[in-house]
């Protein structure tokens, strides 16, 4: 069974892995007219490698997500690379005069990541509010048996069997997340939780014994509280 958990993940990244290596090389090959070149051709390179390392930080820590959140940022992002990729080779083989045919058998697995770029990511905010690495295995005793490929494809099923509660509130941020969950007891009372990326910080009952002896201290070095 490990040895087929293996081989799937191998064949699951083996080709991004490969695309990712040739890629840097591949530009040079294109970008490199003739040998008396190569230095300032592959120096160009590097320049604009570099710039689109520095770039892609910044306009994603400081843009995409205050602005629009991991996941969106995320979907944006790939659906920006295939769009290009799509444009480019549409440039190429329209000024080689190359038939609508080759560019079909190009353009349809383009296709095919614009149409998952709209369903995955999708994240359930409500689930990731649990902290399941936090506290795993807390949830994984609550968890009935499931086999791995059961678990790989329906993994959020499965783990809608353990919630509780209702998220009220999900914030997005650059370091993490943080999301407020309402709780309503067997009585009809009420309690909030906060987490932040997963992990219980505040409540307004379970937690508030600590949170209000956390202002006594100040006060008790404070010459005149």
């Amino acid at each position: 069974m490990n040895a087929l958990k293996a081989a799937f993940l191998f064949l699951f990244i083996i080709l991004p892995t490969l695309c990712f290596g040739a890629a840097f090389p591949l530009v040079g090959k294109i970008y490199t007219r003739s040998v008396t070149n190569i230095g300032r051709s592959i120096g160009v390179d590097y320049m604009l490698n570099t710039i689109g390392a520095l770039c892609g930080p910044l306009f994603a820590g400081f843009v995409l997500i205050p602005l629009f959140g991991k996941e969106s940022s995320l979907t944006f992002a790939a659906g920006l690379q295939i769009a290009t990729y799509m444009c480019i080779v549409g440039v190429v083989l329209g000024k080689k005069r190359r038939s609508a045919l080759q560019f079909g058998w190009l353009a349809a697995p383009a296709l095919a990541g614009l149409i998952l770029c709209l369903n995955y990511p999708a994240w359930s905010h409500r689930q990731l509010s649990l902290g399941k690495y936090h506290y795993f295995e807390e949830i994984q005793s609550q968890l009935t048996p499931s086999g791995w490929l059961e678990s790989l494809f329906q993994e959020v099923k499965i783990l809608e069997r353990i919630e509780k509660g209702e998220l009220v509130y999900y914030g997005d941020g650059i370091g993490g997340f943080t999301t407020v969950v309402k709780f309503t007891d067997a009585m009809g009372n009420t309690n909030y939780a906060m987490a932040n990326s997963g992990k219980a910080d505040a409540s307004s009952r379970n937690d508030m014994a600590t949170q209000t002896l956390l202002s006594h201290f100040p006060m008790l070095y404070h010459k005149n509280p």
